[in-house]
């Protein structure tokens, strides 16, 4: 296995990602890193190549700026990581999946900015609790050619604004509901309340079209429930102004709309749009 880790490590190193050597945690996984100061490490530095590799049992990635900004969100579900993939996989968009020892996913994106690390989401999906992490600046995520990782395309980590926008966009699409307390997608209301105050009244607007937009609802057909639903659950909803609430139905829709759709169904959106 040192062989191949070794190897692994040179063509991390060659992408400007940062290995980090492991060994095993106290259930005999590969989780620990062997390296002291681990999180200062870079591609360059000679303390990357002098780990211990010959006693390494797994290999590691560090996140953040030392390796080109590189985050992962962590699906920490089977089923869930699961669905995420073969929606992910329908979009015929290049991504970077990974599969860990216990079917659960890592998905690789690369920020504009380094987020800080440490960012543990919950929510519900289909009724029951769900959870991961987001993995950033100064964290580590094992990674294949690690014993039971396995590395699903090999592409390029999507480019994202940051891991946080990333994972809101996930769960929308997904729908899963956030859960508060600062987690990831706190900032968003849940859709559908039976009362909006005016406080939160663009971002449950925002959400409540990313849903429909989600499902492919027609355009037309989401601004007639929208409006209805203003109308009755909303406070002051008859004060939305029509230049508003087209801004953010447009926003919603650009954002939630699934990415790849046959020829005409793409031309009626855009046309929608318009």
């Amino acid at each position: 296995m040192s062989t191949v880790l070794i190897d692994a490590a040179r063509a991390y190193i060659r992408r400007g990602w940062t290995p980090i050597a492991l060994g095993p945690d106290a259930e005999g996984r590969p989780k620990r890193p062997l390296a002291g100061q681990w999180e200062s490490l870079h591609p360059l530095d000679e303390r990357t190549r002098k780990q211990g590799w010959r006693s390494a049992v797994g290999i590691g990635l560090l996140c953040g700026p030392n390796s080109n900004n590189l985050a992962v969100i962590d699906i920490d579900d089977v089923e869930l990581a699961a669905a995420v993939f073969a929606k992910l996989a329908r979009g015929h968009q290049p991504f970077r999946w990974v599969w860990t020892g216990r079917n659960r996913g890592h998905l690789y994106v690369r920020e504009q900015e380094p987020s800080e690390g440490g960012q543990v989401w919950r929510g519900t999906w289909e009724g029951r609790a769900v959870g991961g992490e987001l993995r950033c600046k100064g964290q580590q995520v094992a990674a294949p050619p690690s014993p039971g990782y396995v590395l699903a395309q090999e592409q390029e980590p999507q480019a994202v604004e940051n891991v946080r926008v990333a994972f809101d966009a996930i769960c929308l699409a997904m729908g899963i509901e956030p859960m508060g307390h600062g987690g990831v997608g706190a900032n968003y209301p849940p859709a559908w309340q039976d009362t909006v105050r005016d406080g939160t009244r663009n971002d449950s607007l925002f959400v409540e079209a990313c849903k429909l937009a989600a499902v492919r609802m027609p355009v037309e057909r989401a601004v007639e429930l929208l409006r209805a639903n203003i109308e009755r659950h909303y406070e002051r909803g008859d004060q939305v102004a029509d230049r508003e609430f087209e801004a953010t139905v447009r926003s919603a829709y650009q954002r939630a709309w699934p990415k790849v759709a046959r020829p005409a169904e793409s031309d009626k959106y855009r046309r929608e749009l318009r």
